[in-house]
This record gives structure tokens, sequence and C-alpha cells, in this order.
């Protein structure tokens, strides 16, 4: 029977009639022109996966380029042939030589009698739907390569492999990156596709439909929950006649039961996603089966080592390189590079839906989602103990890449309530996360695993406790992080575990020290102190010195402090800058010239206080250490607001508020008022309503932007005395100021003020931070000019 003898417009032109118009895929179509049509390829292959829109592609190219071939354009469909070698005599049929002679007894090959029908016709094949028959692929080689003007047009879920052959992939239709606009008429064309193609075919459904401000953010999330698949679209959009757009996206849980209802005069394999995925997955071998339902417990895909160690040796006799290899030719699985640089291997949502189903079906999901936990834990451990070095970076970008697989790892574990393994891999987690800025994602994580988890073993639960703490301490909870430090820390004495009590100490007097009560932050600070001298931790007991520094008082940017605290603390952050540089430590490194940072800025040295401030940010960015980065980004804020660059601050502040609000980091409570101060110094250096705009259009830029803005401020002159206290020099420090002037030593200071060499020196050391000069000959040059002597 000729296939398609009902099917064209003129004797030489057959094409299907079209009865919806092509949305978007303009870049597709003038590629395939530019390769097939003007180019010296003559076999392109469009490559897909299923549903993605491959038919429609060819049939415009087609349709819009016929006049290019005086001996006609014929268009075969190829879902009907089940047996390769049917291929070559059903193309012959459509060319218009019957075949119903016995063609093999006449010496003929299937092959042969195609060639002498095309002849030097110049003619364009499109063949559709050539994954089933692809055996066929061989023997069409050799047609092209002896009809020289013939031209081929294939679609296929997978490449063919042939010399010659061009294969240009279709993917997904555009959506719109970053936050949904409200506006669609804002959205530039490219970013549209999937929109306009949902709308196009909701008002085929409902011809009141219309795409608007009112509908647009639901429509986005419709498209992006259906990974942009045209087939999944339009059978989403069909359904519009009976529900809005909000109310389907309210329905939006499994995809493919959601997916039917396509036209009856399409094949059967386009009326339902279901279907069209199935096609694809009935052509595979069976361990390729295997391997495909098993890659679809990977959330966000997995790198070949990761699919290695969850599939391998589940897969029968396919080696797991070659059918992750032959998936991708199959359009099953994408190919890509992630965020660390690796190449990674991802399935469309929708198809790994299917994949799940499958794998239920074959009884082997528990057991792949037990090996999919037991990867997450080997990476959890050893990021872990990553982030601790100086490759905290590389583990950065690795548990991003892997983040959707390990919240679908904890997931699985919570619905089974396998409460100690959760436990376990939040424990291994929690800290990294609490850098890259999932903190509370984690918090919650832990507060499952401890609500379930009374018999798992002490001291897995001493130790998520003490994390649970740390995070209630965080989002100012601060009864609840009390109750469980204190508890960790009773545990911790009994156990013998001097790191453990140190830990908790150490929390217990942070939680004092933020509520106002110093004399008992100081105790227990006191007692982490000895704590951790007992668990030869030098690092720690350098922070735990520190931490007492700062009790003092280091004074202000609106007042100085106590010169002999001031002096003790910059030491004291200085030896533990050199412990964490020794160490390979850029978190806590950075944590350091933070502090040295402060203890600058209270003495009003914006230079020394911008110089340190850059370092901290430097480090935090090259690490990607999200957590801090706001507070970086608000330290320079305040330097470049107090030295009257006030559009500048605006914007840093408003970056650094946005990116609090993405990795849900408040404001520290210690930290508010001494913020408060800052902004609005810095917005009396320029107009209120410029600064409130320079605010919002801070919280627009990407944080790449706000970095470099931040990294390219410059003080380059000593700011203004503050009313009524110039350069907030102390009675003590004007009177050793003036000795200065007189050009006497500390020592000869000294005995004139009765105080010790060492204070004299520390007096100096204040008097040239505050007046931003470097040597004793500066300064009393400065207090000459200024008046202060």
């Amino acid at each position: 029977m000729d296939v398609i003898s009902s099917l064209g417009h003129s004797p030489t032109t057959r094409l299907p009639m079209v009865m919806t118009p092509l949305v978007g895929r303009a870049r597709e179509v003038e590629r395939v022109a530019a390769t097939l049509i003007d180019g010296d390829t003559r076999l392109v292959v469009l490559v897909g996966p299923a549903g993605v829109g491959k038919t429609r592609v060819a049939l415009r190219v087609a349709q819009d380029y016929r006049d290019r071939f005086p001996d006609g354009v014929w268009w075969l469909p190829l879902a009907a042939i089940t047996d390769p070698g049917q291929v070559l005599p059903t193309i012959s049929r459509a060319l218009g030589g019957g075949v119903s002679r016995d063609i093999e007894g006449e010496g003929w090959s299937s092959g042969e009698h195609l060639v002498s029908l095309v002849g030097d016709r110049e003619a364009l094949l499109v063949l559709d739907g050539f994954e089933r028959v692809a055996a066929a692929a061989g023997p069409l080689a050799a047609v092209i390569a002896a009809c020289p003007r013939l031209r081929l047009l294939i679609t296929s879920r997978s490449v063919l492999h042939l010399a010659g052959e061009r294969d240009i992939a279709v993917g997904p239709l555009g959506l719109p990156t970053g936050s949904p606009s409200q506006d669609p008429a804002v959205i530039p064309a490219p970013d549209r596709e999937a929109m306009d193609l949902f709308a196009a075919r909701a008002r085929a459904a409902d011809a009141g439909f219309t795409l608007s401000p009112d509908n647009a953010a639901d429509v986005i999330a419709i498209c992006r929950y259906l990974d942009g698949l045209p087939l999944a679209i339009e059978l989403a959009a069909a359904r519009v006649a009976h529900l809005p757009p909000k109310a389907l996206l309210d329905r939006m849980g499994p995809r493919l039961p959601l997916l039917t209802g396509g036209p009856r005069d399409v094949p059967d394999r386009h009326r339902t996603m279901r279907a069209a995925i199935a096609w694809s997955y009935d052509l595979l071998p069976e361990g390729e089966r295997r391997l495909f339902r098993t890659l679809a417990v990977f959330v966000g895909g997995c790198t070949l080592e990761a699919a290695e160690a969850v599939a391998g040796g589940g897969t029968g006799d396919t080696d797991v390189l070659d059918g992750i290899a032959s998936l991708v030719d199959q359009s099953l699985l994408g190919r890509g590079e992630g965020p660390d640089g690796r190449e990674r291997f991802q399935m469309l949502e929708t198809i790994r839906e299917f994949g799940l189903e499958c794998l239920a079906a074959a009884g082997e999901e528990v057991g792949a989602r037990r090996r999919h936990v037991s990867w997450c834990q080997a990476l959890a451990g050893a990021a872990r103990q990553g982030f601790e070095g100086p490759d905290a970076l590389r583990w950065e970008r690795r548990l991003e890449a892997d983040h959707g697989n390990l919240r679908e790892a904890l997931g699985w574990l919570a619905e089974r309530d396998e409460a100690e393994t959760l436990l376990a891999l939040t424990h291994d987690l929690i800290a990294p996360w609490w850098h890259l800025g999932h903190g509370r994602e984690g918090a919650d994580w832990l507060r499952i695993g401890l609500e379930r988890g009374a018999a798992a073993p002490v001291s897995l639960i001493d130790q998520t406790t003490l994390a649970a703490a740390r995070l209630a301490a965080e989002r100012g909870d601060d009864d609840e992080a009390r109750r469980l430090a204190t508890a960790h820390a009773a545990r911790a004495r009994v156990a013998g575990d001097d790191a453990g009590t140190a830990q908790a100490l150490s929390l217990l007097g942070q939680i004092a020290q933020f509520t106002g009560d110093t004399g008992a932050a100081r105790a227990h600070f006191e007692d982490a102190l000895e704590a951790w001298r007992t668990a030869d931790r030098p690092a720690e007991v350098a922070m735990m010195k520190t931490a007492l520094a700062m009790i003092g008082d280091v004074g202000g940017v609106d007042r100085p402090g106590d010169p002999l605290d001031v002096a003790l603390a910059r030491q004291c952050w200085e030896d533990e800058l050199h412990l964490h540089r020794l160490a390979g430590n850029p978190v806590r490194a950075a944590r350091a010239i933070q502090g040295l940072a402060q203890i600058a800025y209270a003495g009003r040295d914006f230079p020394r206080t911008l110089t340190l401030s850059l370092q901290a940010l430097e480090q935090r960015w090259e690490s990607r250490d999200l957590r801090t980065i706001p507070s970086s980004l608000e330290d320079v804020a305040g330097i470049a607001g107090a030295t009257g660059q006030a559009t500048v601050a605006a914007h840093l502040y408003g970056a650094a508020e946005a990116l609090r609000e993405v990795i849900d980091a408040p404001m520290p409570r210690w930290g508010l008022i001494a913020h408060g101060h800052a902004v609005a110094a810095a917005r009396r250096a320029g107009p209120a309503n410029a600064f409130d705009a320079a605010w919002l259009a801070g919280k627009s830029l990407t944080l790449d932007e706000a970095v470099a803005e931040a990294l390219a401020v410059r003080v380059s002159v000593p700011p203004a005395a503050p009313s009524g206290a110039p350069w907030a020099l102390t009675p003590r420090e004007r009177e050793v100021l003036r000795h200065v002037v007189e050009g006497y030593s500390n020592r000869e200071i000294a005995s004139r003020l009765s105080i010790s060499p060492s204070t004299a020196g520390h007096h100096v050391e204040s008097i040239l931070a505050k007046l931003g000069v470097e040597s004793r000959t500066a300064a009393a040059s400065f207090a000459i000019r200024h008046d202060l002597a």
C-alpha cells in the first residue's frame, strides 16, 4: 500500500497538511536550512527526545524550501514500519516506483532499485521517525552516495553514526530565565517560545483565553514544570477549557497522568506523553532499559562515576559507559557540564518520571534508591572533610551540582522513617550547607531526624544536637539553642569529650554575648578555652582567646575603645589568622581578616579597613562562602558610605540584602545596631531619594556584579573628623600626640606621663591608625596642620 499517496499538493511535492501553526523554532529551521539547503551537507538528522517537536521542524523546512528542489520534496513517515528491510522498498513506492515485481528475482536489490528511481534528481527526501528502523541506515547511506543530487532530512531520537551525517539537536522550547516577569510583553521572543505555544494551544481549547500579566507567572511555571517539551505543553494547554492556568498548576503532581488526550488524527505515540517516551524505551535492549530506569533515581543528573556507583553491576552485560553513550544517542539522556566543570548526564524530569515508573514496576526501586543513598553518604562525608581544607571551593561546586540528589536521598529516608541514616547524612552536610546558604533546609532535616531518631547511637545524636543548637542560635531561638547546647555540654563532659564540651561552651558563650550577658559570655569562653587546650586544638584555642578579647572595649567608629583592649584584640586576630593560614583553612582565615578590619574601622583607619575588607571578600568569593559574603559586602559598603561614596554604598547594601534573602541568612542580631549607624552615615552622604533608588538597583545586581563593584572601591584620603571629637582621639592620646610632635620617644613619653613604655607604644599605634598615617613624623605633621597638638 502507498503509505502517503493521499498526501500532497503536486505530483512532485508530497507533504502532509498542517492544521496548527509552528510556534518558535526559527533558530532550528535556519540552522537546518544553512546546513542542508545552502551548505554542502546532504544528510541532516534532527535529534531529540520524545515530544520535543522534531517532526514539526522538519516539516517547516520542507514547506519553506520546497521550491529549491525542482524534482520534488517527499515526506515519508516511518512509524508504521518495524522491519528495517522494508524502508528502502517503502521509499521506492513513495517515489512512484511500484514494487509489485520481484526486484531481487530480476537481480536487483532494493537499494539498486531506489537508486535507479532517484538517479540524478535534485530532490529532498524527509524520513520521519527513523529510530525504530535504525538498522536501515547502512543501505540508505549507499543510496545517498550513489545519488549525488539527493538530500535527506531525517528525524530520529537517536543519531545514525553515518559518514557525512550532520546531527542537529532539537531541544526544549525557550523559557524565561530568572524570576518570571508578570508582563509577557517584556520577555524576549526566544524566551517566550514555550509560553507562546501554551497560549496558542490554550486558545484552540478556549477561544477566550489570553496570555496576560495576571496568568503569565502560572503559565511560565507550568512550562518549566513540563521541561519546555512541546508535546507536553500542548497536552496540558488542551485542558485550559476546563482548568485555568492557576488551577492547572495546582494539579501538577505526577506529570504523565495529566498529559493525555492528544488529537485523534496524530500517531498514537503523540497522543500521550507516556506513549511517546515508551516508544523510545521499548527500542532499547534489556541491559540499557535497566540502566535507564536505574539512572532515574538521580535528580539533576550525575557524573559517570556516580552512575557506575549506583548502576554498576546491575545492568547485565551492558557496560555503564557504553550504556550511557547509547542513552545519549537515543535522546533519553542529555549531556552537559556541571558547576564543577565535570561532565554530567541528566534526564528531563518528564522522562525521569517515566523511568521511575519503570523502576517500580520492575521491582528494583528500593535497591536502586539504597545504592543512591550510599553514594550520597560517601559524597557528603568527603565534602565535610573537604570543606575544612584548601579544596573548599571544589567541594562547594560538587555539592551544588548534586544538591538535588542529596535532597532526594534525605526525602526517601524520611519517607521510610530511616532516622539514623538520615541523621548521619544530615550531620555530614550541615556545615557545608551552612556555608552554601542552605542552613535553614539543613535545620529542617535535623529536626526531622532528631524527632524520629531516639534509637540512633548516642554519639550521632550528640553530634547532630550541637548542629541543631547552632542553627537555632542563628535564627534567633535563644532558648532552644541554649537548651540543646547545655544538654550537649553535659553529655560531652560525662563522655570525656573535651572537643565536644568546648564546642558547646563556645556556643553558650556566643548566645550569652548576643543577649547582652557579658559576664556569662566571659565565663563560658574561659571554660571553652581550657577544654580546647586539653583537647590540644591550637586553632580553636586561638579563636577562644579572640572571643575573650572582643568582649573588651574595642570601641566603634563613633567612639574610641580602650587602647589596651584594642591592642589585645588586634594581636589575637593576627595570631588566629596565622594559624588558619598554616592549616590551609580559607573560611576561618577570611573571618580573622574581617576581625582585623573591624578593629581598623573602630579606629577610623578607613584605608586599612578597606584593604582588609577587600582581602576577606576576595577570599570568600574565591571559595564561594555565600553565607559570609553579605557581611563582607556590607563592610565595604560601610567604608564607602563613611568616605562619601553614597551611591556605591547603597548598591552594595542592596546587593547584600538580596543575597541574605536568597540564602535565608538575616543580619545577625549583634550587628544590627552598628549596621544601622553605618547605613545612616552613608545615607547622609547624598540625597535620600537617590540613596533609596541606588539601594533598589543594588538588589538587582548579579552577585558577580556586586562583588566586582565592591572590589573596585578605593579610599585615598583620611576622612573628616566627626563633630566634637577630632579623629576620635582620647584626651590621653592627644597628650601623647603633643609629645610626639615635640620629638619624644615612647620611653620618654612614658616617663613624662607616668605610664609604661608599652602603653605609650599602644597609644602611638592607635594615633597613627586614627589619623590614617604610617609614621611618627607624618603624625606630627598632620597634628600641626590640623591644630591637634
